[in-house]
């Protein structure tokens, strides 16, 4: 498996089909947990048909971490490749002040981490490139 990056509107806005959300809280990492996983995971899902890919990171922001109060921003564009098959996505940061309940969907709680758990990701093949990625963005 692969990951790339790409310049915003190097991509087809139509290629996109996912959006992650690297996203902090007082300078604390949050992830997620699914309720179905014992793994954390940034925040982040499929553009659905219609959207686009802002409006689609704002909603997965607030799905999966009940935030409420965030300045997001798109950073670059990720291509992830697995057997001469490709997906394309959106990466983007938030900063995070207020965060309401989780809605009753499928994460089942949140936490803030310093960094990454590497021995307990659910995608520890791509995530950590992606945050790292926006690490080399944010400083």
């Amino acid at each position: 498996m692969q990951v790339s990056f790409h310049d915003i509107g190097e991509l087809e806005t139509d290629e996109l089909k996912y959006v992650v959300i690297v996203a902090k809280k007082d300078d604390k990492l949050i992830l997620s947990k699914h309720r179905k996983r014992t793994t954390w995971e940034i925040p982040g899902g499929h553009i659905e048909a219609g959207e686009n890919p802002d409006d689609a990171a704002k909603r997965e922001l607030n799905e999966e971490t009940g935030a409420k109060l965030f300045k997001i921003e798109a950073i670059c564009d990720y291509g992830v490749s697995r057997n001469s098959n490709i997906s394309y996505g959106r990466l983007y940061f938030a900063n995070v002040s207020e965060i309401g309940p989780l809605p009753e969907l499928e994460i089942e709680k949140i936490e803030l981490f310093e960094g990454l758990p590497l021995d307990n990701m659910t995608y520890p093949d791509i995530q950590p490139k992606l945050y790292d990625r926006i690490m080399q963005a944010k400083k």
